[in-house]
């Protein structure tokens, strides 16, 4: 199988509550203003910071699969129109919306 990988590029606080929900929709238990959690894994760990750098996300696939099947899809800040990521999406696949 050819395996591509999409990453939605989002400015800052669009993704920090959107990492905190799910966060806390996969078990974890915090207000907001405590995330991400301090701790020993808080530089390494899946929701730690390192999570929210786009180039240290990048880097970890690009380690595993050739470039080209990176993408990037950058999203403007704030609320966008329902269908723009599903379009985008489809630009990336070479589909019409």
């Amino acid at each position: 199988a050819e395996v591509h990988v999409l990453v939605t590029a989002r400015a800052m606080p669009d993704l920090f509550i959107s990492r905190w929900q799910e966060w806390v929709k996969n078990g974890a238990r915090g207000r907001i203003d405590a995330y991400p959690p301090d701790g020993p894994r808080a530089d390494t760990g899946e929701w730690g910071w390192p999570s929210f750098d786009l180039g240290i996300v990048l880097e970890r696939w690009g380690a595993v699969l050739p470039h080209e099947r990176v993408h990037v899809l950058p999203m403007a800040p704030g609320s966008s129109e329902p269908g723009e990521l599903l379009r985008r999406f489809l630009g990336v696949l070479g589909l019409d919306d």
